[in-house]
């Protein structure tokens, strides 16, 4: 039987409902640590699970629904970016009673800035109000989300404890999973990454890390690296909530049994392809403020959320003018591919200042803000062929094919298939392998014809 899941990641202010309803789903509680218990509050990420089949096009699926259980108090807002940084569908909890709180509005600030752009809302503790109120509250947000990814989303009226209007979500979330498109591209053309968000050990078993393909797949035996020393980890094992899997693939979360110990291995860690191995100080890339916030100032620490890491760093402006492009350095090694995208939170991580998109990797020591450097980092700002194509018109010494894969992470034959079709189009340009070191350049016949 095929299997087709949807992960969801719960948003929304403290005590709105978030695990109550989690659990109303899955009858798993995901407030598992004492001091959850204690504050009546969820500290960690919770994760939970609602498996069924379906059928889709005429073929029988086992289905899973994963959710995302994230903080909602303002104390563990680090938990919650860590939760939705690599989830296909939002739920944004608002309780009747409270209404539109402060996290409501910064949770739905971030996840516009991760670019999720599929959601609902639940508007929870319904039997606790008037319908007056109700109907006040879809109105107020209604508007908050316009302008954000979520406009247009479904609202459901509920509650947690009666059950009442939990069925109609259920069925939204269901359709939402059947009607997901399964991106092909980034499974077969993209190099494993899979993001940890959750570490432990099982007796006789070993090391379990759990979290999300990102792109690319793997299956039992598969090489993998593990980022957070540079360790090798073979996976032994893997299974998708109390299944075990053939085969992992871009858009799935799943647990993956790897030959490592313990402590080598870490919640922002990733899996990846071992020929990708590449830790970064700095890489540039798109950003943009939050309205109402300050100017970032060179000379400030800022808290940069990727992934399921947490980095301290500091920003500066590449073009002072459009202020579009920043450069992010890091005092600690982290790692990252075009397309990735981050927060930056204030120096005392107090709120959320922006966010934005990794453009590249590979940064230059020298000129860092020139013209020449700017108009690369926009021609990289393009799907892959329009971005090479774009890259090779302005390169003069041409451009590294290796770093072009590495910080796209795109597999050998993709690259190849590129090329291909761009010589079959008669696009004038030539490959040369420099010596002695091997580098494959691609350099544009024009730039070719001038040596």
């Amino acid at each position: 039987m095929q299997s087709k899941s949807l992960i969801v990641a719960t948003a929304g202010h403290v005590d709105h409902g978030k695990t109550s309803l989690v659990n109303f789903i899955t009858g798993t509680d995901t407030d598992t640590l004492a001091e959850e218990k204690h504050r009546g509050l969820t500290i960690n990420l919770g994760f939970a699970y609602h498996q069924f089949v379906q059928s889709i096009d005429n073929e029988t699926y086992k289905c899973t629904l994963g959710f995302v259980d994230v903080p909602g108090h303002i104390d563990f807002i680090s938990n919650m970016l860590a939760g939705v940084g690599s989830v296909d569908f939002v739920l944004l909890v608002v309780a009747a009673d409270d209404g539109i709180m402060p996290q409501t509005r910064e949770h739905l600030a971030i996840i516009k800035l991760l670019g999720i752009k599929q959601g609902a809302v639940a508007l929870t503790k319904v039997d606790r109000v008037e319908s007056d109120r109700v109907g006040k509250l879809k109105t107020e947000i209604e508007i908050l989300l316009s302008g954000s990814g979520l406009q247009s989303s479904p609202l459901f009226p509920l509650s947690n404890q009666s059950g009442e209007g939990i069925k109609d979500l259920v069925s939204h979330l269901k359709h939402e999973l059947k009607n997901k498109n399964i991106d092909e591209h980034n499974i077969a053309n993209k190099k494993f990454r899979f993001l940890i968000d959750r570490t432990f050990s099982v007796k006789g078993v070993g090391t379990v890390a759990t979290g999300s393909t990102w792109v690319g797949q793997a299956s039992k035996d598969s090489k993998t690296l593990c980022t957070g020393d540079g360790q090798a980890a073979r996976i032994r094992g893997l299974r998708l909530h109390e299944d075990a899997i053939d085969t992992v693939v871009s858009g799935q979360r799943a647990a993956l049994n790897i030959d490592i110990d313990l402590d080598q291995v870490t919640r922002g860690d990733w899996l990846i392809d071992p020929a990708n191995y590449h830790p970064l100080s700095r890489f540039d890339g798109t950003f943009s403020l939050l309205e109402n916030n300050t100017e970032i100032k060179p000379s400030s620490e800022y808290h940069l959320y990727l992934g399921a890491s947490h980095h301290i760093v500091n920003l500066r402006y590449l073009d002072l003018g459009s202020k579009r492009f920043v450069q992010v350095k890091s005092n600690d090694a982290l790692f990252a591919h075009y397309g990735d995208r981050f927060i930056i939170r204030d120096p005392a991580s107090e709120y959320t200042l922006g966010g934005g998109e990794v453009v590249d990797t590979f940064v230059p020591r020298k000129k860092r803000s020139s013209k020449q450097r700017l108009e690369t980092l926009k021609a990289m700002c393009n799907k892959d062929s329009t971005a090479l194509v774009a890259m090779t018109e302005i390169a003069e010494e041409g451009m590294d094919l290796k770093q072009f894969a590495i910080n796209r992470n795109l597999t050998t034959n993709y690259i190849n298939y590129l090329l291909s079709s761009l010589q079959a189009e008669n696009y004038p340009l030539v490959r040369l392998e420099l010596k002695p070191n091997g580098t494959n350049v691609l350099l544009h016949k024009k730039f070719f014809d001038g040596i």
